[in-house]
C-alpha cells in the first residue's frame, strides 16, 4: 500500500469535534520545558522571539544600514559588479547542494522522535556531502573562470569570481543552524539567523569593504569600484566562519540534552541505505532549484539585454529589500519540522491542526503588518532618502512598495511547499516548481520584449522586477494550496480568524497609523529632522500598534477561540526578548475575548490534535535518554 492510499484511508476518519475543551498539560512539562514539548506553541513560540530581533533589525538597518550603504557603497555601481559576478554560477548551486535545508529539517523532523541515531546519520551524511561538494565547486568554479569567462565580455568579473568561487568551501558554514530549526529550538536558530543578517553582516563589511576601498585607491589600475566588490565578499565569507562558531556553541547543550555529542554530526558513520534516500530525496527538491537558478539567470541576462544601467536598478532593488526585510521576522512560522514530525509518524489530525495554524497567523500578522507599514510607507522613504551620502539613491523608495507586496504573499507560498516536501509529496513539489519558472521565463520575456513595460520609468522597472517573480509565484500557491486540499490533507482555512477578524482590525490600525502621521508625526519634522523623526514615528508605531491596538480589535472582532487562546499565552512564555512586547499584546487581547460574543463562534477544530499530540509525547517518551 503507498502513502497516498495509506492518508487517503485515514482522511476519511476525520470529524469535526468540540471546541471548548481547555489543553491538557502535556505529561513532561515539568521535565523537557515548553521548547521540548509537541505542539504549535513551538513554532509559534520561536516566532515571537524574533519581534524585538526584528524590530531592532529595521532601526539598525535603517540608522545604520543607510550609513553603511552611504559610506560603502557610494555608487550602486560597486555592488552591482558584485552582484553579477554571483549570478553567473548561480544556476550551479542547487546541482551540488541537493537541497540541504530542506532535508536536513524534514529528516530530522520525522526521525527526532522515532529514530535518533538515524537522524544522526542524515545530519552526517549532508555535513560530508557539502564539503565534498563544496571543494568540487570550488574548483570547477576556477577552472571555469580562467578558461571560459575570461575569453567572454564579463572578464572584468574574473577576480570577483574566483572569490566568489572560493566563498563557497567548506559549505557546512550553516548546517548546524538548519539542524537547530529541525530540533524545533526556534529561538537560538532565529536569533543566530538575525544576529548575522542584520548585526554581524554590516560589521564584517564595514571592516573589509573600507579596508578594500583604501586597496582600491591606491592602485587606479583596479579602481575603488572593483576592489569594494572584492571586500563584500571577504566579508561575507569572515562573517560565516563566525557564525559557524557561534553555532557550534549554542548547538553543543541541545545535542548533549539528547544523549548525542557534537563530534558524532561530523563522523562518517551514516549508511548506505540513509546515505541513498538523502541523496533521492535532495536530488528531488533541488531539481526545481536547478531550474530556477537556470531561469534567474536567463532572466538576468533578458535584463542586461534590454534595461539600460540593469546594474544600478538591481542594487536599487535590492537595497530596498534590505529595508523591509524585517518582514521576514514578523510574518513568517516555520512549519517544516512540525508538520513532518506530524505528518510522516501518521498524525494526520495534528497536521491539518498545524495547516489551519498557519493560515491563522498568516492572517494575524499580516493583517497587522500589511496596514502599518502601508500607513508609513511613505515615512519610512522619506526617511531613508535623508540620510546624508545617499544622494545616488534617491530612487530607492521607488522599490519599497514593490517589495513590500512580495513579502506580504510569500509566506503563503512558502508553507505550501514545506508541506509538500514535509509530506514527502515530491514529484508534486517538482511539478509544481518547474512549471512556475516556465511561467516565469515566458512571463519577463513577455513584459520585456512584448509589452516593454520597463520603457515606463523607474516606478515601472521597480514593480517589472517585483511582478517577474510574483505573478508565476501567485498562480503557483493557488494550484499548491487546491494540490493539497484535494490529494493530501481535508485542510479547512479558518476564515473569519485569518481574514475577516485580521482585515477588519487592519483597517482600524491603518486608520490610526494615519491619523497619527498626520497631526503628531508631522509636528516632530520641522524641529528634529526628518531621519529623527522618522525613526521616532516608526519606533512608537511598531511598539503600540502590533502589541496593543491590534491585538484588542482582533480579540474583539472574535479572532481567538479557547485553545488558540492558550497556545497563544503559551509561546508568549517562550517569547525570549519578545516576551514584555507580548505579554502586554496577551493581556490585551485576552482581556477583549472575554468581553467579546465572537468569541468561539468560529473555532479551528482541537482535540483530535491534543489527542494526537499525545500520542507522539508518548512515542518520544520511549526513546533512549528521552528522560
Amino acid at each position: 500500500m503507498t502513502y497516498y492510499d495509506h492518508y487517503r484511508k485515514m482522511e476519511a476518519c476525520l470529524v469535526e469535534m468540540s471546541t471548548q475543551r481547555e489543553p491538557p498539560e502535556p505529561a513532561d512539562s515539568k521535565k523537557d520545558g515548553l521548547w521540548d514539548q509537541i505542539g504549535f506553541h513551538r513554532p509559534l513560540g520561536g516566532f515571537m522571539y524574533n519581534y524585538v530581533i526584528g524590530f531592532v533589525g529595521i532601526v539598525f538597518g535603517v540608522v545604520i544600514g543607510g550609513l553603511l550603504i552611504s559610506v560603502l557603497y557610494p555608487y550602486p555601481e560597486s555592488k552591482g559588479y558584485r552582484d553579477l559576478a554571483g549570478m553567473v554560477f548561480i544556476w550551479t548551486m542547487p546541482l551540488f547542494d541537493i537541497g540541504v535545508a530542506y532535508g536536513i529539517e524534514r529528516f530530522i523532523g520525522e526521525y527526532r522522535i522515532k529514530d535518533p541515531s538515524k537522524m544522526v546519520e542524515y545530519i552526517q551524511f549532508f555535513t560530508w556531502y557539502l564539503m565534498f561538494s563544496s571543494l568540487l565547486k570550488t574548483t570547477v568554479f576556477s577552472v571555469w573562470t580562467f578558461t571560459v569567462i575570461t575569453q567572454q565580455n564579463l572578464a572584468y568579473l574574473s577576480w570577483n569570481l574566483l572569490l566568489l568561487s572560493i566563498h563557497h568551501y567548506p559549505g557546512i558554514l550553516y548546517l548546524l543552524r538548519s539542524c537547530m530549526a529541525g530540533l524545533q529550538q526556534y529561538h537560538v536558530a532565529n536569533t543566530l539567523h538575525a544576529l548575522g543578517s542584520e548585526v554581524f553582516d554590516k560589521v564584517f563589511l564595514l571592516c573589509f569593504i573600507y579596508m578594500w576601498r583604501a586597496v582600491g585607491n591606491q592602485n587606479p589600475a583596479i579602481g575603488e569600484l572593483m576592489t569594494m566588490a572584492f571586500g563584500t565578499t571577504f566579508a561575507y565569507y569572515m562573517r560565516d566562519f563566525f557564525m559557524f562558531g557561534l553555532q557550534v556553541h549554542f548547538i553543543r547543550p541541545m545535542l548533549r540534552k539528547i544523549g548525542i555529542p557534537l563530534r558524532s554530526l561530523f563522523q562518517p558513520g551514516f549508511s548506505k541505505e540513509v546515505a541513498w534516500t538523502a541523496f533521492k530525496t535532495g536530488i528531488s527538491v533541488s531539481v526545481p532549484g536547478i531550474v530556477a537558478q537556470g531561469v534567474a539567470y536567463t532572466v538576468t541576462m533578458m535584463y542586461v539585454d534590454v534595461v539600460a544601467q540593469f546594474t544600478t536598478f538591481s542594487v536599487l532593488s535590492s537595497s530596498a529589500s534590505m529595508f523591509v526585510n524585517f518582514l521576514d521576522y514578523f510574518g513568517k512560522i516555520d512549519l517544516t519540522a512540525p508538520f513532518s514530525e506530524a505528518y510522516r509518524n501518521q498524525k494526520l489530525r495534528l497536521s491539518v491542526f498545524y495547516v489551519a495554524q498557519g493560515w491563522k497567523y498568516w492572517g494575524y500578522v499580516n493583517g497587522a503588518m500589511m496596514f502599518m507599514f502601508a500607513a508609513f510607507l511613505n515615512v519610512l522613504a522619506a526617511t531613508l532618502l535623508a540620510i546624508p551620502g545617499l544622494e545616488y539613491y534617491a530612487m530607492i523608495g521607488l522599490f519599497l512598495l514593490p517589495w513590500w507586496i512580495y513579502k506580504f504573499f510569500l509566506p503563503v507560498a512558502e508553507h505550501g511547499d514545506m508541506i509538500l516536501v514535509g509530506a514527502m509529496r515530491l514529484k508534486a513539489f517538482q511539478s509544481f516548481r518547474i512549471a512556475e519558472e516556465a511561467a516565469k521565463l515566458a512571463w519577463v520575456a513577455l513584459m520585456l520584449y512584448a509589452f516593454r513595460w520597463q520603457e515606463g520609468g523607474t516606478q515601472a522597472i521597480a514593480f517589472v522586477f517585483m511582478l517577474a517573480t510574483a505573478v508565476p509565484q501567485w498562480i503557483k500557491v493557488c494550484l499548491v494550496w487546491t494540490f493539497i486540499r484535494r490529494k493530501l490533507l481535508p485542510y479547512s482555512i479558518p476564515v473569519w480568524q485569518a481574514i475577516v477578524a485580521p482585515l477588519a482590525s487592519g483597517v482600524i490600525v491603518y486608520g490610526i497609523v494615519t491619523a497619527y502621521l498626520q497631526f503628531v508625526h508631522a509636528l516632530f519634522v520641522p524641529s528634529i529632522g526628518p531621519v529623527f523623526a522618522g525613526i521616532i514615528s516608526i519606533v512608537i508605531i511598531l511598539v503600540t500598534c502590533p502589541t496593543m491596538v491590534f491585538p484588542f480589535f482582533y480579540g474583539l472582532l472574535g479572532g481567538w477561540d479557547s485553545f488558540g487562546l492558550e497556545t497563544y499565552q503559551k509561546a508568549v512564555s517562550m517569547a525570549g526578548p519578545s516576551k514584555a512586547f507580548y505579554r502586554m499584546a496577551s493581556r490585551v487581547t485576552a482581556w477583549a475575548a472575554r468581553h467579546s460574543p465572537l468569541t468561539n463562534r468560529f473555532p479551528i477544530p482541537h482535540d483530535a490534535a491534543i489527542e494526537e499530540i499525545k500520542q507522539l509525547t508518548g512515542m518520544k517518551k520511549k526513546l533512549p535518554g528521552a528522560a
